[in-house]
């Protein structure tokens, strides 16, 4: 409330007496001691055609995101607080509500997979089924040590060891 508050209205503005600042802010108090959950929610209020014209249609996206991985991997759900988990070699329907998706995948809280996937519907096939996207979780490729090709000349072996 107070954002909206300007320094005129405050004072009863240039071309307004005090009396129009009492009523200001008489409407003000008004509004701070009244219940919050009496006011509309902005989902509540009605729509313009405007607005019903801009609005865009939901729609459901099922996809697939398979586990190439040897542990679970839990992924939240996009539709609630809730937390489903893919099993290792395996693989989970999910159920999306936009054309975008970003995925996580997490092993004991840490997170080990993150992907940005654009639904294309129905481009995906699998066990008989049109899929509108497959995300796949690979295990980590493992670290390669890196060994010298050739040992270091006798000369810098020597200056190595002393």
């Amino acid at each position: 409330m107070q954002k909206y508050i300007y320094l005129d209205d405050l004072r009863g503005g240039k071309d307004k007496g005090p009396e129009d600042a009492s009523v200001f802010l008489d409407v003000i108090d008004i509004i701070k001691h009244s219940d919050a959950n009496a006011l509309p929610e902005l989902g509540d209020l009605p729509l313009t055609r405007d607005n019903l014209k801009k609005r865009k249609r939901t729609r459901r996206y099922i996809g697939i995101i398979q586990n190439y991985a040897n542990y679970d991997v839990t992924v939240p759900s996009a539709n609630s607080s809730a937390a489903l988990i893919v099993p290792p070699q395996g693989w989970l329907e999910y159920v999306v509500w936009s054309p975008t998706v970003h995925l996580a995948g997490y092993v004991d809280g840490k997170q080990i997979y993150q992907q940005k996937i654009v639904v294309q519907p129905k481009k995906y096939k699998y066990m008989g089924k049109d899929y509108d996207f497959v995300a796949e979780i690979k295990p980590p490729a493992p670290v390669k040590e890196e060994v010298p090709k050739t040992l270091p000349s006798r000369k810098k072996r020597q200056v190595l060891k002393g």
